[in-house]
């Protein structure tokens, strides 16, 4: 059910990913028990279905439960439990809570300077936070950030990998936002 539940995520259809995101979470409540990473990872897959379909209580629930067991199970600065975490920051973000989201957003970058450089999650945290920032009106201080997400991507996977072109993405962006179009058409 997972692999099902991740191959819909990937063509983009979270409402169908969701019934087997569920299963899979009940079979590995059952199998492994409810502190289990993979347990955990399977809530983490699940509550991004349900900030999808705008449920954002039960969302918030699950993926804080989530963040909560895979900073126990594996650490504050481990790749899992930051996704967990970023994808708190996303559902407050989406909630309009975007001080909260900051927060959030700011407490992933931070610690995601410890994963490695090759992990393909770490430039698009950066990439988050200086966009949340650009939402705020935030043009400066976005601005480090999304330069540090282009320069990740870039060293770890060069010009044509799809984290490096959502990254420039939001780089091009934020020089729209500045007024600056020949920077944001390169």
């Amino acid at each position: 059910h997972e692999t099902l539940g991740s191959t819909y995520q990937g063509l983009g259809l979270l409402r169908k990913a969701g019934p087997h995101y569920a299963r899979s979470l009940e079979l590995r409540r059952t199998a492994l028990g409810e502190n289990d990473p993979d347990t955990l990872l399977s809530m983490v897959n699940l509550a991004n279905t349900l900030r999808a379909e705008q449920k954002f209580d039960e969302a918030t629930a699950m993926s804080l439960t989530a963040w909560e067991g895979l900073k126990r199970a594996r650490g504050e600065n481990h790749r899992d439990t930051l996704i967990a975490l970023a994808l708190r920051a996303q559902i407050e973000q989406e909630r309009g809570r975007l001080a909260e989201a900051e927060a959030l957003f700011r407490d992933v970058a931070r610690l995601g300077e410890a994963i490695p450089a090759d992990d393909d999650q770490a430039p698009m945290w950066y990439s988050s936070l200086g966009q949340l920032l650009q939402v705020k009106g935030d043009l400066a201080g976005a601005e480090p950030h999304v330069k540090r997400g282009v320069e990740r991507a870039l060293a770890a996977f060069g010009e044509d990998h799809p984290t490096t072109h959502m990254c420039m993405s939001a780089l091009s962006q934020w020089h729209m936002a500045r007024r600056e179009f020949p920077q944001a058409e390169e």
